[in-house]
Parts: C-alpha cells; structure tokens; sequence
C-alpha cells in the first residue's frame, strides 16, 4: 500500500489524471496515516527555519476556547477545500462549493459579524447558487490531462500563498522569508489534492479538518 501511496504521490505532480479513484475505507484509512506522517513530518524543520529568518509563529495572539475549535477544525477546514479544491473535479455542486466558498471568504473579510452568522450565510450560498446553476442548466466536462495539472498546481500554490494572512504584521523584510516558509504549505495542497482527487472532496475536508484539530490539540496543550 505504500508503494501505491508514493506513486499517487508522484503522479499528484506529473499526471494527476492517472489518480485512481477509491472508496475502500480500508485504502482511506491507510492513505490518511501515510499522509497525515508526510504532512507533519517536514514541520518539524519550521521552528528552527523561523529562528534561521528571525520570524514569529503565527496565530501568537489566539484564544483557545470553543468558537476556536469551530473556526479551526470545522469551518476553515470545509471553506478551504471548497475554494481551493472542489473544481479539481467538474460538477455542478462542485462549482457550487467553490462559488459559495469564495464568496464566504469575501464575507469574512468584509461582514463584521459572528462566524456562526458566517455559517449560516455559508449555508445559504450554497443553496443560492446550487439552484441558480440549475437554472442555467450549466454542464460540465472532465479536464484533460493539462488542464487538471495547471489546476492541481494554481490550486496547491494559491492556498500556500493565502496562509500567508495568518502572520501578523507582515512587512517587507518579513515578506520574503515568510515567502519561503509557504513551501510547506504549497506541498501540503498537492498532498491534499491528490486525496481529493482519490477519495473526493469529502475526504479532503475530513482529512484537512484532523489535522487541524491535531494542531489545535497541540495549540492547546501549549496554552496550558
């Protein structure tokens, strides 16, 4: 299962069209071990990277408690892979998550309101827009091989590139280093991205929402 495991890995990067798809709960498990090892395993060189470039962690000003855990483990993970993952695959409710995901995204930065508002605003969306594709009667092909790569890259490089919002008070000088450091969450999309194309979005989500409450968890810890 590992040789199989590393080769969805290669071809994540080279011709992700070759992903075979898989619902055996015993594949999805395996597969969410092996990455979840391959997800953290790198992260260990980030603090000593961060001492290296003289830059701060980020969240330093987070409060740990139960809106948090909704943000961290539940909300963020779901509106994230609707932006940066549903249209690896062409359907109407995928284009109606990555409609609705963005729009929530922009809700967020605008909408100075609770994030339980946010959700049910979310929620709305995605009704919104399911119906308003059905009007329309919008039909969908597959991606060829290129195009599914030019996505899968533009995806795993953009959600590296948004994390970047996560530091405080980001300046020049801290531009470009921090610049440096989104690597690791670049390489994170294309992990996730070829479980989203293996297992489907749902897996995706389950999967970036442990290990988000595997940080969180951590988060906690350190707190206390």
């Amino acid at each position: 299962m590992i040789v199989q495991f590393i080769e969805d890995i290669k071809k994540i990067f080279i011709n992700p069209i070759l992903i075979k798809e898989s619902k055996k709960n015993k594949t999805i498990l395996i597969y969410f071990f092996f990455a979840i090892i391959v997800l953290i395993a790198p992260k260990s060189l980030l603090p000593v990277a961060r001492r290296l470039l003289n830059i701060a962690p980020p969240f330093q000003n987070i409060i740990v408690g139960k809106v948090t855990f909704f943000i961290v483990v539940i909300y963020t993970p779901m509106i994230e892979e609707f932006c940066f993952r549903a249209f690896l695959k062409k359907s109407k409710i995928n284009m109606t998550f990555l409609l609705s995901g963005l729009t929530s995204l922009i809700l967020v930065f605008t909408l100075k309101v609770g994030v339980f508002y946010h959700f049910i605003i979310f929620i709305s969306i995605i009704i919104f827009t399911y119906l308003l594709l059905s009007y329309f009667k919008c039909y969908f092909k597959y991606f060829t091989r290129y195009q599914l790569s030019f996505m899968v890259y533009f995806s795993s490089i953009s959600f590296g590139l948004a994390h970047l919002v996560n530091h405080e008070g980001i300046t020049f000088y801290t531009f470009f280093p921090l610049l440096m450091l989104s690597i690791f969450k670049v390489l994170d999309g294309f992990l996730i991205s070829m479980l989203r194309l293996k297992f489907g979005l749902l897996y995706s989500v389950i999967f970036h929402s442990t290990v988000n409450l595997i940080a969180f968890l951590l988060m906690q810890l350190s707190v206390n």
